[in-house]
């Protein structure tokens, strides 16, 4: 799902200004419909991309959202759900 918005500039930004996961679908649609209202570009991913991916969609957009399984996980996989998310790429 991508959004954009004609009162966000389109010249290239360093980085998304907001990057976030959800632990759902619904969850991380109602937030990024939130973001959009207020003339925020924004992308939803339903997994982790590829470094090449994430930093092509985080070079164009504001707002950065990841729409993730971890309602659903028992703690073990909680973990392996979300240790990913949060390491920094090289």
């Amino acid at each position: 799902m991508v959004s954009r918005s004609s009162e966000v500039s389109s010249k290239a930004r360093p980085g998304p200004r907001v990057c976030f996961y959800a632990d759902d679908f619904t969850g991380a649609s109602d937030a990024l419909t939130q973001f959009t209202r207020f003339g925020l570009s924004s992308v939803l991913l339903f997994k982790l991309p590829s470094a090449e991916l994430l930093s092509d969609h985080a070079s164009r957009s504001d707002v950065l959202g990841i729409a993730g399984l971890a309602r659903t996980l028992d703690k073990e996989d909680l973990r392996d759900e979300l240790t990913p998310i949060f390491e920094v790429p090289d």
